[in-house]
């Protein structure tokens, strides 16, 4: 799966990027965190403590800070993710994007790769 943003004309992806780190990090966005390695990966985390629905190990890692912005969801060693979770990462993902960051977004694109 991957996620492509195309970034308004006067936005680089590093500030996009750095902008969802810093919510992410200072508790604004709650139900994702950042990985320290590779640097702007993000984990989908549970909203309740105990709560480990959609929590199966797969982590949207950017590719490269080109334009447009290319996501790809990793899998953790020996994870194993649903068929639909996949589906569910993917919206809050965009959810976060349009909620957050809309004044730099001109449009999302997600893509199934699994089967390619």
């Amino acid at each position: 799966m991957a996620v492509y943003i195309t970034l308004k004309e006067n936005i680089e992806p590093e500030v996009l990027l750095r902008l969802i780190k810093e919510k992410i990090e200072d508790k604004s966005i709650k139900t994702w965190e950042c990985a320290t390695t590779p640097e702007y990966t993000f984990m989908h985390t549970p909203g309740e403590p105990g709560d480990q629905q959609w929590n199966e190990g797969a982590r949207l890692q950017v590719d490269s800070i080109v334009k447009p912005l290319k996501l790809y969801y990793k899998l953790r060693p020996n994870a194993e993710v649903r068929k639909g979770t996949y589906g569910v990462l993917n919206g809050r993902f965009v959810e976060l994007l349009f909620n957050h960051f809309s004044h730099l977004i001109d449009a999302v694109q997600v893509v199934d790769l699994r089967n390619k």
